[in-house]
């Protein structure tokens, strides 16, 4: 039965309910010629009559009766299916949902997106996972998160995608840096002079402002590097070390920790960030409700 058609059997089973071709082509509002031709191929597929005419109407083959008692419990399921859509409540929901996210954007990010889903739907479970760009991709790829977001090279057929923002670059120091003294955007040449914290992507070497530095020729100083943000303000209130990092990152590191910022020559590229996930949650409504408060989180207003 290769390449069936699944479009016959709501044919199929209005027609073992009415018995009469005219009658299921008023029900489905088709011809009855629409019905007989959808009727000769629902016979040559199963290659049996499956309505033999009588007097009283259609009377179904043995194999008909054994088909309807599958095909309406596919038809069952079909109707269960559009209900659980239609009926989809947050405030009810108890979907249980893995995200991917990237430790820069723990808070500034995902701490108010879980507070605003914990606030509009407290029986929605979410495991929050640190990945980010390759190791982000391979999970939802395996289908070991449901979500992730951060900053993705390419995505892989299979993975859908939606951007929620592209964020600056700044230059980051404490008080007492000689980079404070200064306004302005701090001019690349003056930037990579100084000695710098790196934070890289799950222990990677490097990080995506160090891609734009080596194609410009003027690699920066990396004089301390590791792999997640809980030490890094700490670090740079040393005073001896300057880090570069997106604007909600920053912002936090200023709010928090008293750290001073300048911005970038304009000619440095922002960081686009997108959110990812399997295609087979595009149509889910739990996830898809979540995708839309997430993304509604990302594109408030950043201070």
């Amino acid at each position: 039965m290769s390449g069936f058609d699944l479009n016959l059997l709501p044919v199929f089973n209005m027609l073992m309910e009415e018995r009469s071709v005219t009658a299921t082509g008023d029900r489905l509002g088709r011809t009855q010629s629409a019905i007989s031709a959808a009727l000769k191929r629902l016979r040559d597929t199963f290659e049996d009559p499956l309505f033999l005419r009588t007097a009283q109407g259609l009377e179904p083959t043995r194999k008909a009766l054994a088909l309807y008692e599958k095909t309406s419990q596919i038809a069952e399921l079909s109707r269960e299916c559009t209900r659980l859509e239609a009926t989809f409540d947050p405030r009810s929901d108890r979907t249980h949902v893995v995200i991917g996210a990237p430790d820069r954007l723990s808070l500034p990010v995902m701490l108010p997106f879980l507070r605003h889903v914990r606030d509009r739907a407290p029986g929605i479970s979410i495991d929050l996972r640190t990945a980010d760009r390759g190791r982000a991709l391979e999970l939802v790829l395996s289908k070991d998160l449901d979500l992730a977001i951060g900053s993705f090279d390419d995505v892989p057929k299979g993975v859908e995608s939606a951007a929620v923002f592209d964020e600056p670059l700044l230059a980051v120091f404490a008080p007492s840096h000689p980079l404070a003294s200064g306004c302005g955007p701090v001019p690349i040449e003056e930037l990579v002079r100084h000695e710098h914290l790196v934070v890289t992507s799950g222990g990677v070497q490097g990080a995506v402002f160090d891609r734009v530095l080596n194609e410009m020729g003027m690699p920066r100083q990396q004089r301390v590097s590791i792999s997640n943000f809980i030490i890094t303000p700490d670090l740079l209130q040393d005073g001896d070390l300057v880090g570069v990092f997106t604007r909600r990152v920053a912002q936090v590191f200023l709010d928090r920790h008293g750290l001073q910022a300048r911005e970038l020559p304009p000619d440095i590229p922002a960081v686009a960030h997108s959110m990812i996930w399997h295609k087979r949650m595009d149509a889910d409504a739990a996830h898809r409700w979540l995708r839309e408060q997430l993304q509604a989180i990302c594109l408030a207003p950043v201070p």
